[in-house]
């Protein structure tokens, strides 16, 4: 619905319509313990594994990827 709404406004031809209307999904992944560790600087000047110094802090849920899904198309004023 999109592709042919752009196609007709700019009068487009063929594969042109793709570089005015597309979509894609992004992911992002706000902590990988494999990959990297966040170190913290404890009071005692101790550094500590985020992991091992919080007890109230959910590590899995910023392990886990989030998605955002996106639709770019141009609209008439």
């Amino acid at each position: 619905m999109e592709k042919e709404f752009a196609r007709s406004l700019f009068d487009l031809q063929g594969d042109e319509v793709d570089y005015f209307v597309y979509s894609d999904v992004l992911t992002n992944k706000a902590y990988n313990q494999d990959k990297q560790n966040i170190n913290m600087l404890m009071k005692n000047g101790e550094i500590m594994d985020l992991t091992k110094a919080s007890d109230n802090l959910n590590i899995s849920a910023l392990a886990q990827p989030v998605e955002k899904y996106f639709l770019c198309f141009p609209i008439k004023r």
